[in-house]
């Protein structure tokens, strides 16, 4: 298959792997706005960040798309790779991240309502595509004949472990009057989400470890996919702390019991 080129650039070369650019560039600033009561001037960085990593999607996604109109087939085989197909939900997640800093970052940058709009907008998107990837890749990672130990790598943790996002958002949402609105729908997709992605990570979690321990340790460009491993239970903290802040909003929920698990299970996860 010949490859598409303008000033050098391949569509076929823009890899599964590239929308990661926009996840980690998209968690700097919400990690500075956290921070911006102690160190103020982490606040004026953290819109410029956010606003680069909004240029970026907007780069990436519509070179993602368009890959995908002319180039299917190389989709389709990633898709079925061992390796490569366990990063298509990057492109998801990345809408995901974006959309949280829409909603801590975007009422600071634009019009209040614009910024959840976009954010509801976002989160939808991020969870249709978390979903939809984590159907099709599952599937045709563990009927293939073709995996081997040594294809394992914490990469296989995107697919099924991304839906540990749909409740980061999800639950923040509840805060908006969009949540307000639909909140009973919002926590049991955010719940339903969480046990995807939790009973997930502990079927993934043995088979990576498997090839860590049996096979050689990845090497090369596939080596820092180690870091990976920190992602789950660092997301169910956080996922906790943000149940613990919605459960007096939820009239339908009983929570005397509830705070207390949270506080004793956060704790054993961190």
């Amino acid at each position: 298959m010949s490859s598409v080129q303008k000033n050098g650039f391949s569509l076929i070369d823009f890899v599964p792997s590239w929308p990661s650019s926009v996840m980690v560039t998209g968690i700097i600033p919400i990690a500075l706005w956290l921070g911006q009561q102690t160190v103020p001037v982490f606040k004026p960085l953290a819109i410029v960040i956010f606003l680069f990593s909004v240029v970026l999607l907007v780069l990436v996604s519509a070179l993602w798309l368009v890959r995908l109109i002319r180039h299917p087939a190389q989709y389709y085989q990633e898709l079925h790779h061992p390796v490569a197909g366990s990063f298509l939900p990057t492109m998801p997640i990345a809408f995901m991240v974006i959309s949280i800093g829409f909603l801590q970052i975007g009422p600071s940058v634009f019009p209040e309502a614009l910024a959840h709009t976009i954010a509801i907008v976002g989160f939808f998107i991020g969870t249709a595509g978390i979903y939809v990837f984590s159907w099709l890749i599952m599937p045709a990672l563990f009927q293939s004949t073709k995996v081997d130990g040594q294809h394992g790598t914490f990469g296989w943790f995107i697919p099924p472990v991304s839906h540990l996002i749909v409740p980061v958002l999800g639950l923040d949402l509840l805060h908006t009057p969009f949540g307000h609105a639909h909140a009973a729908p919002l926590f049991f997709l955010s719940l339903a989400s969480l046990g995807i992605g939790f009973m997930l990570f502990l079927l993934i979690g043995p088979n990576v470890l498997h090839r860590y321990i049996y096979h050689s340790s990845p090497v090369g460009k596939m080596a820092p996919t180690l870091l990976i491993a920190l992602a789950p239970t660092s997301i169910l903290i956080i996922v906790l702390i943000k149940i613990n802040l919605v459960l007096g909003q939820l009239s339908f929920l009983e929570i005397d019991s509830i705070r207390g698990v949270i506080q004793l299970v956060g704790p054993v996860l961190w």
